[in-house]
């Protein structure tokens, strides 16, 4: 769903969770990091996620755009596919404008 939306996944591998080290979150240097609801939650906030290693020297972290993400609207296909799509969209392409 994350390339249907027009986004591109810098880290390939395999599907699942994987363990990244601090050098390669920061090596892909991604601008959006989206995190499902259970890893989110268990960190607590944007701002405890950008405090890992690695992900502070992130144009993402540095930039606020760590955001939550459901991960049954990720994972599953279904009527609500086509809306789901629609907020990636809006993640992954928004300008944050400071102020």
């Amino acid at each position: 769903m994350i390339e249907w939306a027009g986004g591109e996944i810098p880290i390939q591998g395999e599907r699942g969770m994987l363990q990244l080290s601090p050098e390669l979150i920061a090596s892909t240097d991604p601008d959006v990091i989206l995190l499902t609801d259970f890893g989110y939650d268990r960190l607590g906030s944007p701002e405890q996620i950008a405090a890992l290693p690695g992900v502070g020297a992130t144009r993402a972290a540095k930039n606020k755009r760590i955001y939550r993400v459901e991960e049954h609207d990720l994972v599953y296909i279904g009527p609500r596919t086509g809306e789901n799509v629609l907020k990636l969209q809006d993640l992954i392409h928004a300008v944050k404008i400071a102020g």
